[in-house]
């Protein structure tokens, strides 16, 4: 059963991850440009720097994920200018709460059954059965 939902649902999942990976490049590229000059590593114990796309990626990553996000908007209020805590709330409105929320939407929008109907409680013990069994 696992497995058929799996099967169905890796065509959307696909289709959001890519609209995933696309907002999170031009978060990315906005951080860049805002903050690129004057938000570097300030000291090596810090995990997030805007020097190029690649870490202002890992530093949005982390903030939609919710990993120290208050930690990198406190840093870049601190040695940047007043963007930053707008940028912050943006990441955190449209990477976090629209789509992260749309991906975990689709993946449980697998787990409705052929018929159209909500799956009951005896689909999901099965499956839980079916994942302890062949493990």
């Amino acid at each position: 059963v696992l497995q058929n939902v799996i099967a169905q649902t890796v065509h959307d999942v696909w289709s959001i991850l890519i609209i995933t990976i696309i907002v999170l490049f031009m978060l990315s590229i906005l951080g860049v440009q805002l903050f690129g000059g004057s938000f570097s590593r300030v000291d090596e114990e810090t995990r997030w720097s805007f020097a190029d796309t690649y870490q202002a990626f890992l530093v949005v990553f982390m903030c939609i994920t919710g990993d120290s996000w208050p930690d990198a908007s406190a840093q870049a209020m601190s040695v940047t200018n007043n963007w930053a805590p707008l940028y912050f709330c943006l990441v955190i409105v449209f990477g976090d709460m629209i789509v992260m929320n749309l991906f975990i939407a689709v993946l449980l929008q697998g787990f409705d059954i052929e018929d159209g109907g909500l799956m009951e409680l005896e689909d999901f013990t099965e499956i839980a059965r079916d994942a302890f069994v062949s493990s």
